[in-house]
């Protein structure tokens, strides 16, 4: 959706203006900054993963203590899935996926 395509959009127009148009993103370089952003709501500065993604082996993830969205979601209800790459932390069974709110996971940890 776009305001200003030439292509008409009446009904996502309409969608558009009765909600929320957000017109400027910003994502991060590399896959667990990106991650980490999208799963916290917060910039990845804030817990140290704005650099470089989380390589293999290494002793570290994102913290515990940071809510991630799936685990909000579940407390109001919502059932929570993910399908594809973590990349947020594999060395300890705390900071995989199963254990940060997602009821499943099919997928890779890098």
């Amino acid at each position: 959706w776009n305001a200003y395509s030439k292509v008409k959009t009446s009904t996502l127009t309409k969608i558009a203006y009765k909600g929320m148009i957000m017109d400027q993103s910003y994502a991060m370089h590399k896959c667990t900054p990106s991650r980490a952003a999208l799963l916290t709501g917060r910039h990845p500065m804030h817990f140290g993963m704005q650099t470089s993604n989380i390589l293999p082996n290494r002793a570290y993830g994102l913290p515990t203590n940071i809510p991630l969205l799936p685990e909000t979601l579940k407390k109001i209800g919502y059932s929570t899935h993910l399908i594809g790459k973590w990349h947020l932390g594999h060395c300890n069974e705390n900071y995989t996926p199963t254990n940060r709110g997602f009821d499943s996971f099919f997928g890779f940890y890098r």
